[in-house]
C-alpha cells in the first residue's frame, strides 16, 4: 500500500459522502505555503485565483509560481489569475488563507461576504482557531483548517461545526491532486 493511500484511509467515514466539485481555489497571501499549494494545483489543473493586497508582493509571489515550470508558455500558467483586487476571490469553491499575517476574524469575515454561497473557507495558519474563524461567519459548517507541509501533503482540521460534506470536498480535492490526505476528528 502507496504512503497516500495509507494517508487517505484515515479520512472519516464521510469521504464516502458526495464531494462538490471544486473548480476553481482563491488564495490569500504571496507566502511560502500560499504559493506551494499554488503550484499544486496547478499542477493538477486546478484554476487559482492568488490575492495579495500588496501589489509588489503579488507580482514576487506571482514570479515564483512561474518559475517552478521552464516554459514560459506551460498551460497551466493560464489557469492562475493574480489580483489585488479581494473581490476577484468571489467565484472560488475553495479558499484559503495562507497569509503570513494572522488575517483573522476579520478576514473569515470579509470571505463570507465577498465568496459565493456554498464555498468553503480554510486556514492554514498555525495555531488559528477553526472554531473562531468559523463564528465570524455564516457558515460555520463550510471553515476549516489546512495544514500543508513541506512534502505537500494535506492535513484537514476540521472545527467543532465543519461538515462532513466539507471534509468530503476538500478531501477529495486532496486526492486530485494526488497529495495524501488526513483528517483528525
Amino acid at each position: 500500500m502507496s504512503n497516500m493511500q495509507h494517508e487517505l484511509q484515515h479520512l472519516p467515514a464521510s469521504a464516502g459522502l458526495e464531494a462538490r466539485t471544486v473548480g476553481r481555489v482563491g488564495i490569500v497571501g504571496a507566502s511560502s505555503t500560499g504559493i506551494g499549494i499554488a503550484i499544486q494545483l496547478l499542477d493538477a489543473g486546478v484554476p487559482v485565483t492568488f490575492y495579495e493586497a500588496d501589489a509588489a508582493a503579488l507580482g514576487a509571489g506571482l514570479a515564483q509560481i512561474r518559475s517552478a515550470w521552464t516554459d514560459t508558455h506551460d498551460s497551466r500558467l493560464a489557469l492562475l489569475a493574480g489580483t489585488i483586487n479581494f473581490h476577484h476571490l468571489k467565484d472560488a469553491d475553495l479558499v484559503v488563507d495562507a497569509s503570513e499575517t494572522e488575517g483573522g476574524e476579520a478576514l473569515f469575515r470579509r470571505l463570507d461576504q465577498t465568496t459565493k454561497p456554498g464555498a468553503i473557507l480554510a486556514t492554514a495558519a498555525a495555531g488559528a482557531g477553526v472554531d473562531r474563524l468559523a463564528g465570524a461567519t455564516r457558515r460555520h459548517g463550510e471553515v476549516l483548517g489546512l495544514r500543508v507541509d513541506r512534502a505537500q501533503v494535506w492535513e484537514l482540521v476540521p472545527g467543532r461545526d465543519t461538515s462532513d460534506p466539507t471534509l468530503a470536498t476538500v478531501g477529495a480535492l486532496a486526492r486530485r491532486l494526488h497529495a495524501p490526505a488526513a483528517a483528525r476528528r
